[in-house]
């Protein structure tokens, strides 16, 4: 009898140094597993404390309960001081340096290999054509169609502008055959003369159009609203501009350039307007968030990322001509949109390397907040402002960075979102992504419908 309490008392105490390896739920603990660490590397976190079967680095649970674990790399040189995250997908924390670490559980399939395409936004991998569970909304392929504005129903067609001199204009009866409309301006250079005035002295060998970025359209009152951006070229620094015109219609429409909503000087402010987004509040206010990226230099993290600036409905220029904005989300990201569901405002935004064809990597992540302004959290109650984000769909580059677009099939770096809810109520999903079956990646419509979780995120179907 002796014997046997001591043999368990031994096995209690090897629980205890281990950090309980073994749990209640079928005797595994629920950090082991294959793991994608921030590194680009394969982290195997195995049972007795093991990581890749090894003796030099060891795991351990933190404490009898909770999610909270350590992993000591080469005999205690570093300390990773991790959270488990609800899902058990996610290892998050920093080491005792203060640098923050991070791990993606990855999948595995019936042999018991790393999965080639994790179905879970958790896992750092979502691509829009996965399996049987896509529930694709009506659409074509439509090539040539980059930033895509949300879509708008008016005058019994839908409509999308998009990124072009001018900018380009589709409409389609059914929302999959599409056909070209006009452009929305006329303008020789490609943009209107105030814009094009910055660029001219800094770019005078260039030759051709200069595009008008990232369009997006709404109805306010009797009229459209119609934003665009740019960033120009000048002289005396670069400018970052984004301009609106107004048409009380848009069939047959003859836009009225009202100029520039919003113009800073990178160097000055240290941040971008481009990537307009407007949308009213729930109170009826009119917003407008906008975004891209910082300056290179430090006051860049600071300041850089996505502001939200309140307007004046029936101008669309700002309510308060001074006004500076409110940062909602962190640098080097870019293309917000805000749509809100139930008690939340959703706002979605893109990171990674736009515009590169097959090889961009640009990809979407999504927070929500219960105010317009903020502050904005993600899944896990990380702050936008401090580099948060639920990854929706895409590879996300902070964790798999040496993921390659394969794992995308199609639909390679999605991005720039817009929301559209239909006659059936489904609310459908607009992005660009690069096609991967054409040679160069063209720039293509994607339409994707969503579904939200009963914690109120949304899931691409």
């Amino acid at each position: 009898m002796v014997k046997v309490v001591t043999a368990i008392s031994c096995v209690v105490c090897c629980l205890l140094v281990f950090g309980r390896v073994f749990a209640a739920d079928g005797g595994r603990d629920p950090v082991i597993g294959r793991w994608s660490w921030f590194s680009g590397d394969t982290v195997v976190l195995g049972p007795g404390g093991k990581v890749n079967g090894g003796k030099a680095t060891t795991w351990r649970r933190v404490g009898t309960r909770g999610r909270r674990y350590e992993i000591r790399w080469h005999n205690g040189t570093f300390v990773d001081r991790l959270t488990l995250s609800r899902d058990g997908t996610r290892l998050t924390g920093k080491n005792q340096r203060g640098t923050t670490v991070s791990g993606t559980r990855l999948g595995t399939n019936e042999g018991g290999q790393e999965a080639p395409v994790p179905v879970d936004s958790s896992l750092g991998i979502i691509r829009s054509d996965r399996a049987a569970r896509v529930i694709p909304a009506p659409v074509r392929a439509v090539g040539g169609c980059h930033d895509p504005s949300r879509i708008i129903r008016a005058d019994g067609r839908y409509w999308i502008f998009s990124t072009a001199p001018n900018l380009n204009l589709r409409w389609s009866t059914d929302l999959e055959h599409w056909r070209w409309g006009d452009r929305a301006f006329s303008y020789d250079a490609g943009a209107p003369p105030w814009m094009v005035e910055y660029m001219r002295g800094a770019s005078k060998k260039r030759k051709g159009k200069w595009n008008l970025w990232a369009p997006d359209i709404i109805k306010s009152g009797d009229q459209y609203l119609l934003f665009y951006s740019r960033n120009c070229p000048a002289k005396g620094g670069e400018h970052s501009v984004c301009g609106v015109a107004t048409s009380p219609t848009i069939r047959d429409a003859k836009w009225v350039d009202r100029g520039p909503v919003l113009d800073v000087l990178l160097g000055k402010a240290h941040y971008r307007v481009i990537d307009p987004a407007p949308v009213f509040d729930q109170q009826g206010r009119l917003w407008l968030a906008v975004g891209s990226f910082g300056s290179p230099d430090g006051e860049g993290w600071e300041n850089g990322g996505v502001r939200i600036f309140e307007l004046n409905p029936a101008t669309g220029k700002l309510k308060r001509p001074k006004d500076k904005g409110i940062r909602i989300a962190g640098s080097w990201i870019e293309a917000p949109y805000i749509f809100h569901h139930d008690r939340h405002y959703y706002l979605f935004f893109n990171e990674g390397k736009c515009c590169d064809g097959r090889d961009s990597t640009y990809f979407i992540r999504v927070g929500r907040s219960r105010r317009i302004t903020g502050p904005y959290v993600d899944r896990d109650g990380v702050d936008l402002r401090k580099q948060g984000g639920t990854l929706l769909m895409g590879i996300d580059r902070r964790l798999r960075p040496k993921a390659p677009n394969s794992l995308l099939g199609r639909e390679i770096g999605p991005g720039h979102v817009g929301i559209f809810v239909d006659q059936k109520n489904r609310h459908i999903l607009t992005y660009h992504y690069y096609d991967g079956n054409t040679k160069n990646g063209e720039a293509t419509l994607g339409m994707r419908t969503i579904r939200w979780r009963k914690d109120g995120w949304p899931e691409v179907q």
